[in-house]
């Protein structure tokens, strides 16, 4: 479950504060967006972290947008500390990579997503391991799954 888009990064969230980031989360499905596709198609290399990143080309569907900012104002406002920089899809597909093209053209990777996840990660000797908390569907008339 390491490749994912991040729509709002947090950082470090104490327990004590997951269950009012859960009810947070959750209640930005309200918004209506409904199921959204990302199409990657572009490889880039971003030196200063030293990754290799999928990016959509052109720009991604509204929807992805409309709900990292909204994602991002209901933590915030909830007083969570979430990065707001302007959120920018990617998937990360490699780390620590000396050098590389800038950017070059894929074979076009589609992500339906009918559903948004409450991401944790951990730190190893093989770098972060990302593993689902809870997960909210785009579709209200589904449940959230809560994951063991």
């Amino acid at each position: 479950m390491n490749l994912h888009v991040t729509l709002a990064f947090l950082g470090n969230v104490e327990a004590a504060r997951l269950p009012r980031l859960r009810a947070v989360a959750g209640e930005a499905g309200d918004i209506g967006i409904g199921p959204l596709c990302l199409r990657f198609e572009t490889l880039e290399y971003w030196p200063r972290p030293r990754i290799l990143c999928a990016s959509p080309e052109p720009v991604p569907s509204a929807p992805a947008f409309v709900l990292a900012d909204h994602l991002k104002r209901a933590t915030l406002a909830a007083g969570f500390v979430p990065d707001l920089k302007l959120f920018r899809a990617h998937v990360t597909v490699a780390r620590k990579v000396a050098h590389a093209s800038e950017r070059q053209a894929m074979r076009r990777v589609s992500w339906n997503c009918d559903a948004y996840a409450l991401m944790a990660s951990t730190t190893g000797a093989e770098g972060a391991v990302y593993s689902a908390v809870e997960s909210y569907p785009l579709d209200r008339s589904k449940k959230a799954r809560e994951w063991a």
